[in-house]
């Protein structure tokens, strides 16, 4: 890409410390830098399962908005006038009941013991707020994952390897949690985390170039 092209588009932030995510932008070669969200997502608890996931997304978005509007430096104020801040939310649905992140390892088992041999549902919102438009743009994604059969033994050494800390359902599907998956329908990179479809999506209608990018084969995947 040209650089005096690329030097006028909008920064792209990341609201987030999801390494996954971090991971997909790193992928698809996109420049950004990663402001942090910190809030309290219980407060999400009291609306629908399903529109949850977009409610904390823009909580988040907010949250780093306002940490930039009250940056005490001019200039770093300045650099962010004209941004794209990317929020993302999953959680987990199953039987009107939903999972989101296990606050410890007896939770964490519980959740995979309740998905063992069924299906549950794995719905992610985006959204990306323009700071110079000052818009909202948001999606969400629903797929569906079907669990293997799982044993005791099977659980307790998936948590050995303490990946259910800070996961949805507390298991990682971009990690040694897909060996669980026996079956989905819809978008792995949703599941994971960040839908990748909605948020080309999202970034060509606010005429971000980012097929322009030098794009890895490896993540190019719903």
């Amino acid at each position: 890409m040209d650089k005096m092209i690329q030097k006028n588009l909008p920064t792209l932030i990341l609201a987030s410390a999801s390494v996954y995510r971090q991971q997909v932008l790193k992928s698809l070669n996109l420049p950004f830098e990663i402001i942090v969200s910190e809030i309290d997502e219980s407060f999400a608890s009291k609306f629908d399962c399903e529109d949850q996931p977009e409610i904390i997304a823009k909580a988040k978005v907010d949250a780093v908005f306002n940490k930039i509007c009250n940056f005490s430096e001019k200039d770093k104020k300045q650099k962010y006038t004209n941004s794209l801040i990317t929020a993302a939310d999953t959680i987990l649905i199953m039987s009107g009941k939903s999972y989101g992140k296990p606050k410890d390892r007896e939770e964490a088992f519980d959740f995979l013991n309740s998905f063992s041999g069924k299906t549950h549902f794995a719905v992610t919102g985006i959204v990306i707020f323009n700071t110079k438009t000052k818009t909202y743009h948001s999606a969400k994604n629903k797929t569906s994952v079907t669990f293997k059969t799982l044993s005791i033994e099977e659980i307790n050494k998936y948590l050995d390897s303490g990946e259910w800390q800070g996961a949805a359902g507390g298991y990682r599907m971009q990690n040694l949690g897909a060996c669980f998956v026996k079956s989905i329908e819809g978008s792995p990179s949703s599941v994971a985390g960040l839908p990748i479809f909605e948020f080309y999506d999202i970034l060509r209608s606010q005429h971000y170039p980012i097929l322009d990018f030098c794009c890895s084969p490896l993540i190019l995947r719903r």
